[in-house]
């Protein structure tokens, strides 16, 4: 992951508007110029359908999901799904999250009465297993009550650390890069740098320092759409982004309601990222102190 973003800031130093890599044998476009990342994503959608990757669906169906479709199967799909996460829908599920909150603070109680330290990453990951059991599935999972249940996996900031650090899309057909005389020809693999667009300081100075500022409205007007894309853009956009964010700002919300929380005594912020993790996260533990506010 921070090899791609290597390359991404090789390519931006030298003010290339895109390039090209080779991941194992198999040769990989990289573009850069954000212009020419909203073609790839949105305006010219139609040239690059899919992310990817192979899956057998007639061999393992249930890798036949909404990720891993393309064209027109994952146009239906995508149309029957999309009524799940309607604002009225949203409005129902917000009452799941808050009774899966409260396990957590429950558990979070305990904890603190103890002063002992926790662990925020195996927190969250109960937390949202709990939602997902539930708002998915109609199970209560209790991941709290037992975490070895045979339903629990292993499981905020977006710009610095965003979920996906690497967006994949493939060309679906052939594909005349705008101003250009070079065609992508057909199944060629595009790699866009989310992380390295989150951290290029053009368009967020002193990338690597935590500043809200950078999201008023007044700042977010004076740049594009596509230097933030912690779930992607274009038609392939998360379909459970709105969920997402409201899944995260409910579980903020209750602990910094009910807790004042400090680091851990030996964690630092300097943050090492998990190499074997699909999705960008810190490697080990996140080790954090809380203290019960009063109520």
């Amino acid at each position: 992951m921070m090899d791609m973003k290597a390359c991404y800031d090789t390519l931006r130093e030298r003010k290339e508007k895109f390039g090209g890599l080779y991941f194992f044998t198999e040769p990989i476009f990289m573009p850069v110029d954000i212009d020419l990342i909203k073609n790839i994503m949105s305006k010219d959608f139609a040239h690059f359908q899919g992310h990817g990757f192979t899956f057998n669906e007639k061999y393992d169906p249930l890798s036949a999901h909404l990720f891993n479709l393309e064209g027109e199967k994952w146009k239906n799909m995508r149309v029957k799904l999309s009524p799940t996460f309607t604002s009225g829908k949203m409005k129902y599920m917000f009452k799941t999250l808050l009774d899966c909150g409260g396990p957590m603070i429950d558990h979070l109680n305990g904890i603190c009465e103890k002063k002992e330290e926790v662990d925020i990453k195996e927190i969250l990951a109960c937390y949202t297993t709990d939602i997902i059991g539930s708002c998915a599935f109609g199970l209560e999972c209790n991941s709290f009550k037992d975490p070895d249940a045979e339903f629990r996996t292993n499981g905020q900031t977006l710009r610095k650390y965003p979920p996906v650090p690497i967006l994949n899309r493939v060309c679906s057909s052939d594909y005349k890069i705008p101003n250009t005389d070079i065609i992508l020809p057909t199944g060629t693999k595009v790699f866009i740098s989310s992380l390295g667009i989150h951290r290029n300081e053009e368009y967020y100075p002193d990338p690597m320092k935590f500043d809200p500022e950078r999201f008023t409205d007044e700042n977010k007007a004076s740049r594009s759409n596509y230097t933030w894309m912690p779930f992607a853009e274009g038609p392939r956009i998360c379909i459970g982004l709105r969920f997402g964010l409201m899944q995260a700002k409910t579980g903020l919300s209750m602990l910094l309601n009910n807790y004042r929380i400090l680091p851990g005594k030996n964690e630092t912020y300097d943050m090492e990222i998990d190499p074997q993790n699909f999705v960008l996260s810190k490697n080990g533990t996140v080790m954090l102190r809380l203290e019960k506010l009063s109520t």
